[in-house]
């Protein structure tokens, strides 16, 4: 078989065949067709610095989303120091003692 080989921008390649970038080198299973088919690289589509904010505004948008709509709501909620835990103290059925917190809504 005849020797293909080469070295382009420093690396090695098997043979001079080289895919651009296509909506063919957009998927994996794809790639590999190109390779198996004698490809010894390809070139993947670029990301432009646009597409990546552009990601970015989508992502602030999705988790601004989710967030509370009414901040206003959290001063509903007790402060935690007004809570009154104890523990208690219990034994379950093999006469092991269990320790734990609970919450009671008025001082003992």
């Amino acid at each position: 078989m005849i020797n293909l080989s080469t070295t382009y921008l420093g690396l090695k390649l098997r043979s001079p065949l080289v895919s651009s970038a296509s909506p063919l080198s957009k998927e994996i299973s794809n790639i590999r067709r190109l390779e198996d088919t004698g490809a010894s690289a390809i070139v993947l589509s670029s990301l432009f610095e646009e597409q990546l904010r552009l990601e970015a505004l989508e992502l602030d948008h999705r988790l601004a989303a989710t967030s509370p709509s009414f901040p206003e709501a959290l001063s509903f909620l007790r402060k935690r120091s007004t809570f009154n835990w104890v523990r208690s103290n219990t034994s379950d059925t093999s006469g092991r003692q269990k320790s734990r917190w609970i919450f009671r809504s008025s001082p003992a």
